[in-house]
């Protein structure tokens, strides 16, 4: 059963839930006015429809390798698309996170650059949704 929780100015929370348990969620934002700098993040200007960032995605231990960080990513770009028509998807992911990366990598997503995020290192992925 997927939940939605959608604020329409700031992005999206969808979760996945079976038997009364949270077994996976992720969260996107939704950034028209590029109030967070993505233009300078990604060196270019974002589409002027805005850009989505692909704020987390988690899966519990139990129900990894069952592809749902994918499905989750997907429906997401789509639902996003459909109601915003914001195209372009950022993520950043920790290096070291090669199962992340994998996974972004097999929807389209093409490293951009490596930064510096609270601290960390972490690699910003792009994708053009259509």
């Amino acid at each position: 059963e997927l939940k939605d929780m959608l604020n329409e100015n700031n992005g999206l929370v969808l979760g996945v839930i079976q038997d009364n348990r949270l077994i996976a969620s992720i969260a996107i934002n939704f950034n028209n006015d590029d109030k967070l700098c993505f233009s300078t993040i990604v060196d270019k200007p974002t589409s002027e429809k805005g850009i989505v960032e692909v704020g987390w995605v988690m899966v519990n231990k139990q129900f990894r390798g069952n592809h749902l960080s994918s499905k989750l990513i997907s429906i997401a770009e789509q639902y996003t698309y459909k109601a915003k028509k914001i195209d372009v998807f950022l993520a950043t992911v920790h290096p070291q996170n090669a199962v992340m990366l994998d996974v972004f990598s097999s929807l389209g997503y093409t490293e951009c650059r490596h930064i510096m995020h609270f601290g960390k290192e972490r690699v910003v992925l792009l994708h053009n949704f259509e």
